[in-house]
């Protein structure tokens, strides 16, 4: 497979780009292979088992054959994966029962380098509150307000698909930053 790096964004909605060919969630109206790909994607340092995305994908537990509407919407999914003209099957993996996101492909994530920038500053303040100084804990706050403000539209989902703000603690808790 030729080396070509993705970049994904996940805050204020799914949108992945290879070269200049970008797929975003606003041009395809389906909205559970969307779910899959960012569940996937916010997860690619773990392979995850077919239970935990049925749990996570239909809560409700009102399938009849959930095994086999995975395997379907996993199939979706890849579909909506083609135009970027890298092979579906290499992105969106399958192994043993478990799924996962590219795990030999480059690509750039926008909540990762979030996460990098919260880890950096959480090392930062902690320096400065160490040292007894005021330093630059003070522009977190404001940072937080802007971003957990009614409106801000992070990239992770509930398990029952409703877009929430809610991403701002967990990247926080993931960083290691303290509300």
């Amino acid at each position: 497979m030729e080396n070509k790096t993705i970049y994904i964004k996940l805050f204020g909605g799914c949108q992945i780009r290879v070269g200049t060919v970008v797929i975003n969630e606003q041009t395809h109206q389906s909205r559970k292979p969307w779910l899959l790909l960012e569940y996937l994607i916010y997860n690619h340092d773990r392979m995850i088992s077919s239970s935990e995305l049925i749990q996570v994908l239909w809560n409700d537990g009102e399938l009849t054959n959930p095994v086999n509407a995975l395997k379907t919407l996993v199939l979706r999914s890849r579909k909506l994966l083609e135009p970027l003209g890298l092979p579906p099957q290499s992105l969106l993996s399958q192994k043993r029962g478990t799924y996962g996101w590219c795990p030999e492909t480059d690509f750039f994530l926008d909540t990762d380098e979030f996460q990098k920038l919260l880890r950096s500053s959480a090392r930062s303040i902690s320096m400065y509150s160490a040292a007894g100084l005021p330093g630059p804990c003070s522009g977190l706050p404001r940072f937080r307000l802007i971003l957990g403000r009614p409106g801000f539209t992070g990239g992770v989902t509930s398990r029952r698909g409703v877009r929430s703000s809610s991403c701002l603690p967990i990247l926080m808790s993931t960083a290691g930053v303290r509300s």
